[in-house]
């Protein structure tokens, strides 16, 4: 499979995180995009098993949902499993989407890739009431 527009994991009532998996191998490129849905109040998010090898580049988009529900904190977990090699080309893969209280970072170890979200309410910059709200 070749990416280079936007895969995106939809369960089937559209809302629901849910693996999902991609028979065979994976090659993204420079322009795709993988979108990664993360519930920061559960702890959950999106989950691409493939049964192959994947080599991304382009970048990793998370999207945070039940926004209205997060705390300030921290989860991290596996967004990719392959059966096969996962490979990320050196400074190819960007992770977009992070704002004022919400950063996301990226961690590979062997075949699986993790997405690690902190969301913090009061970043530096802000004055000591920034704690009261949130």
């Amino acid at each position: 499979m070749q990416n280079d527009g936007l895969l995106a994991s939809r369960a089937m009532n559209g809302s629901a995180i849910a693996p999902t998996y991609i028979t065979g191998s994976i090659v993204q490129g420079s322009t795709g995009v993988l979108e990664v849905r993360v519930d920061q109040a559960s702890g959950t998010r999106d989950l691409f098993n493939i049964s192959g090898s994947a080599n991304l580049n382009g970048s990793i988009r998370p999207v945070l949902v039940n926004a209205g529900d997060i705390a300030p904190g921290s989860i991290s977990g596996r967004f990719i499993e392959t059966t096969g090699i996962l490979t990320l080309p050196v400074n190819a893969i960007a992770v977009a989407s992070n704002t004022a209280i919400m950063t996301y970072s990226l961690a590979q170890s062997g075949n699986a890739m993790s997405i690690s979200s902190v969301a913090n309410f009061a970043p530096v910059g802000l004055s000591k009431f920034a704690t009261q709200v949130g």
